[in-house]
């Protein structure tokens, strides 16, 4: 085509109803302000563009990277961010010191790495431990929420320290010791995928809520039923990282022993003594997403469901603290 040739044409104009959505640079070229011009003294002094890793345009989630530095993008409002990152932790089992919503910073407790043989995101935390003493090995991490210049556009960035446990405990941390580069890097790329994909699922589960919403306000929230062959089956009118939170507080709050959880599976680990057994028998809190909201049940494993009258006692348990 000849641009000579080439005819102005009116510009696109969206209707009321639809709003448009600015293009973002795939690699910014950082600001620089130095007399009008930067002068490199040598190649290495070059700004390098930030890449991205990963993009969602649909959900507005961008993965980026620059250099040893990783951090995510979000386009949403500050306040559901910060509730959806802080739901995160918490659904992931990380307890939580401080959290000072104003600055947008979210700081664990020291934890412990967990042991589990099913794939998730606390497996894949033990898998990439190299401490040298993991029995007294803690680790700690920092979330921070900051706004970029567009609006409603916010940074997510994972710092993560690891300490060894003395007879003095643990230390306090200082601005210093947060600036350091992470031990385990690979860590944090897991930790970045899992905070990702739960905001993505939680972005996406919220355009539909008006529509599961209008189709079960007649349906009570919480439902103990039994299936097909009659086991006991626990359901719950709500999205499954909303279930997933509240079966987790109910667990705490009937005071049942739960030796560990898994978020990617849905799982939570539950201790019970039985008669007859030396050890107590370790059996799996299991939460599914339906149609119609989402089914927990109790089973042994993926292949064997719990016994009948331990399924009742266990979602009895849990059903009784919810709501």
């Amino acid at each position: 085509m000849d641009y000579q040739k080439a005819q102005e044409a009116n510009p696109l104009r969206f209707p009321e109803s639809v709003h448009g959505k600015g293009v973002v640079e795939l690699y910014p070229i950082p600001h620089i302000t130095k007399k009008g011009r930067f002068v490199p003294e040598t190649a290495e002094d070059i700004p390098r563009p930030q890449s991205i890793l990963s993009v969602d345009e649909d959900l507005g989630i961008e993965l980026r990277t620059d250099g040893s530095i990783t951090w995510l993008v979000v386009e949403q409002s500050y306040d559901k961010l910060w509730a959806t990152v802080s739901n995160f932790l918490v659904a992931s089992g990380m307890e939580l010191d401080r959290q000072d919503k104003q600055a947008g910073k979210i700081e664990t407790l020291w934890l412990k790495p967990r042991v589990i043989e099913e794939d998730g995101l606390w497996a894949s935390f033990v898998n990439l431990f190299t401490g040298d003493d993991k029995e007294n090995t803690r680790e700690k991490f920092l979330v921070t929420l900051e706004q970029i210049n567009e609006k409603q556009r916010y940074s997510i960035r994972i710092d993560h320290v690891t300490r060894i446990r003395d007879e003095d405990g643990l230390p306090e941390l200082t601005t210093l010791d947060w600036a350091q580069e992470s031990e385990n890097p690979e860590l944090l790329e897991v930790l970045y995928a899992e905070v990702s994909d739960y905001i993505a699922d939680e972005k996406s589960r919220r355009g539909h809520a008006s529509i599961m919403a209008h189709s079960l306000t007649a349906m009570p929230s919480y439902l103990m039923t039994r299936d097909g062959n009659g086991y006991p089956v626990l359901m719950m009118q709500m999205d499954l990282n909303r279930a997933w939170i509240e079966v987790g507080s109910a667990i705490k709050k009937a005071k049942l022993e739960q030796s560990d959880l898994n978020l990617s599976l849905g799982i939570y680990y539950i201790e019970v003594d039985v008669e007859g057994e030396d050890e107590p028998l370790v059996y799996e809190i299991k939460l599914i997403s339906a149609e119609n909201g989402v089914q927990v049940a109790v089973q042994v494993d993926d292949d064997t469901l719990a016994p009948i009258d331990v399924s009742d006692k266990l979602l009895s348990a849990i059903s009784k603290q919810l709501g």
